[in-house]
């Protein structure tokens, strides 16, 4: 028991360290934003690759944010109906609820690295500063290995408490 939790609290400090991460970047994005408003407004010339840069920061913005919010249960759920039934059935749809979402983010993690790869092949760069788009494909898709690994971590969690509610 004692490995199971070191193991959640290791999950746990990953994702609030990508989240971390993802608040400096929110922070750098207003900074980046403000500066090219600021250079428009004064000497009408803003910073070259202000968009693409943003667009890049935005991405991994949601993408470090998707563990620990998952992990806090603060991603987005919808349980009108849900929560007028009874405690067994809450926790067997919850369930089934999180086997989707695991097999779904699998595939989605696969496809991102598959994404990746192609983009890297395919030598694609931004317009403006000719970066390279893999290498953020590539983070994205470490950030959502990482959630998927949460959301198995809660799978687990869900089938054992319906499991211990269906042996009462």
């Amino acid at each position: 028991m004692h490995q199971k939790q070191e193991e959640a609290n290791l999950l746990c400090k990953i994702a609030h360290t990508l989240n971390g991460i993802g608040v400096v970047i929110i922070f750098l994005l207003m900074l980046l934003t403000v500066a090219d408003v600021v250079l428009r407004k004064i000497f009408n010339k803003g910073i070259l690759g202000t968009l693409e840069i943003s667009e890049f920061m935005m991405a991994a913005i949601v993408f470090f944010s998707l563990a620990e919010g998952e992990l806090k249960d603060r991603n987005v759920s919808v349980d009108l109906v849900v929560n007028r039934l009874s405690l067994k059935n809450r926790a067997l749809i919850d369930a089934l609820v999180k086997i989707i979402g695991l097999v779904l983010y699998c595939c989605i993690t696969f496809a991102v690295f598959s994404y990746a790869f192609l983009m890297k092949s395919s030598g694609e760069v931004s317009l403006d500063l000719w970066l390279p788009k893999y290498p953020l494909i590539f983070i994205v898709a470490v950030a959502l290995i990482l959630f998927s690994v949460v959301l198995l971590f809660r799978m687990i969690i869900a089938w054992r408490e319906l499991w211990q509610l269906w042996i009462r």
